[in-house]
């Protein structure tokens, strides 16, 4: 009866908060009863978990609950409407990386959500592996192209469940609403970069899977120095591959952004992007100037990524995925930009450390933002 009760309330907190999508993109607002009504699904469903994390049910339901998601409104997001966007202007022949989404010379380009589109007048961020990806949904109209995604990232979703959670299952139930929401119903680009990273590791091809995945979002090159100081230990020939790799990357990062100015994305992001900074936003709510406090968390990140490649060194080579995840952290404490579902990236380094879970259980805090 309890383990029934169980998979009923599973459902319904998750329909509700697909009813609940529904409603907020009726409504083209957030007010403060939706910001609510945010916070109270996922602490609801923190409840539900710990009063029945015991009463465990079969994959099946996993999979039918997040099949729900597909063709649900994203909440709270906006990355898709550009996603698709480039994906129509690469399939029209032109290229996003010098053309901005306002620029009069894609006015051919039908688009029904062209007007949605977040930041208009600069030009894309996303690498070239991830211009393939939107490409592939440009022959289908908005709501088609967006099925399609999720269809996708469903199936990415489903591949860490099945293949992440060898040893401690009951947590898949603890993290849906996240995984769900962010890589579902939102399709952020992560879900692919991870998966592919996640892979090819997987099969001991990591320098594949680091390369493709920063041809797809470039945070996964801070793997590459872990890599390379266990190798300069253990494998000379993997030392060889990893640096030849690391200068292609350095390279690609060199040359990108293409456009010098400041309509260019890339160039926006990296000299003066700042949004939800967990240690930034209180350090400009002292009276620090953006500019210096841009300095001061991009200086500590770089000098305790430093200090772990020493103790790297230190150790031999040793314990890489822990310095991959510490990485990932400190990342997240000193980014002057943090969205939530970047904390997909240390989970594939992490994988039976319960508390990592906890954490990105409660990841809703890091959407307050969002509800202002």
């Amino acid at each position: 009866m309890i383990k029934v009760l169980s998979l009923l309330l599973f459902y319904l907190l998750h329909i509700s908060y697909i009813i609940y999508a529904y409603h907020v993109d009726q409504l083209k607002i957030i007010d403060s009863v939706t910001g609510y009504l945010f916070i109270l699904f996922h602490l609801s469903f923190i409840i539900y978990w710990y009063l029945f994390k015991k009463h465990l049910f079969s994959f099946k339901h996993i999979v039918i609950c997040s099949l729900l998601y597909i063709g649900s409104p994203p909440l709270f997001e906006n990355d898709h409407y550009r996603y698709i966007w480039e994906g129509k202007v690469l399939a029209a022949g032109e290229n996003p990386y010098t053309n901005a989404p306002n620029a009069k010379k894609l006015d051919s380009i039908v688009y029904s959500k062209r007007h949605e589109i977040a930041y208009n007048k600069l030009t894309t961020i996303y690498p070239p592996l991830a211009q393939v990806y939107f490409f592939i949904v440009s022959p289908f109209n908005y709501r088609w192209a967006l099925i399609i995604m999720q269809m996708i990232s469903c199936l990415l979703v489903l591949y860490l469940f099945k293949n992440l959670f060898t040893v401690q299952r009951e947590l898949i139930v603890l993290i849906t609403p996240f995984l769900f929401k962010e890589f579902i119903q939102s399709i952020h680009l992560d879900i692919v970069a991870v998966v592919l990273l996640f892979y090819f590791i997987q099969k001991k091809w990591f320098l594949t899977g680091i390369l493709l995945s920063f041809l797809t979002k470039i945070i996964s090159i801070l793997c590459l120095p872990f890599y390379l100081i266990e190798a300069l230990f253990h494998s000379r020939k993997d030392t060889y591959n990893i640096l030849c790799i690391g200068i292609l990357m350095l390279g690609i990062l060199y040359l990108y952004p293409a456009s010098r100015s400041f309509s260019s994305g890339g160039e926006a992001f990296i000299k003066t992007w700042f949004w939800n900074s967990l240690l930034g936003t209180p350090l400009i709510a002292l009276g620090l100037e953006q500019s210096s406090v841009r300095i001061i968390l991009i200086s500590c990140f770089v000098g305790i990524y430093i200090l772990l490649c020493c103790y790297h060194i230190k150790e031999k080579g040793t314990y890489t995925d822990f310095y991959n995840t510490f990485s990932f952290y400190i990342l997240f404490l000193f980014s002057p930009v943090l969205h939530p579902w970047y904390l997909l990236w240390p989970l594939i380094f992490i994988k039976n450390h319960k508390y990592y879970y906890y954490f990105i259980a409660v990841s809703f805090l890091a959407y307050f933002p969002y509800l202002n």
